[in-house]
């Protein structure tokens, strides 16, 4: 007859279920605090509250240097274009039309290579 050595309680998990990484973190005091209610009120533990928040959250990617640049230009375009309708709402209409149309080109190519 075989006799069972294991007393009862949890099963083992599988290889690929185990948890083999530890990830190290620093929190303020604030942080931490903040972190443990929000994990109370989920009814779990911080170490999941912390794995789930890490692995469901999407994180946006840092802004390539030449869409930083992109951005400059259109904010200095933007900034063009309100000086121009300015100059036109104060009755200073001759050659407005054409640095509007000049500038709102400019604009519509930087934004056509943003897209890509």
């Amino acid at each position: 007859m075989e006799t069972n050595t294991r007393k009862g309680g949890r099963p083992r998990l599988a290889d690929s279920q185990k948890k083999s990484f530890i990830v190290k973190i620093s929190l303020d005091k604030g942080q931490y605090n903040l972190v443990e209610y929000k994990a109370k009120k989920a009814g779990i533990s911080v170490s999941e509250y912390c794995r789930e928040a890490s692995l469901d959250n999407k994180i946006s990617p840092v802004l390539t240097p030449d869409q930083l640049d992109a951005i400059r230009k259109l904010s200095g375009m933007a900034n063009n274009v309100n000086q121009i309708a300015y100059v036109a709402n104060i009755g200073h209409l001759s050659d407005i039309y054409s640095q509007a149309t000049n500038a709102l080109s400019e604009i519509l190519s930087l934004l056509h290579h943003l897209k890509k």
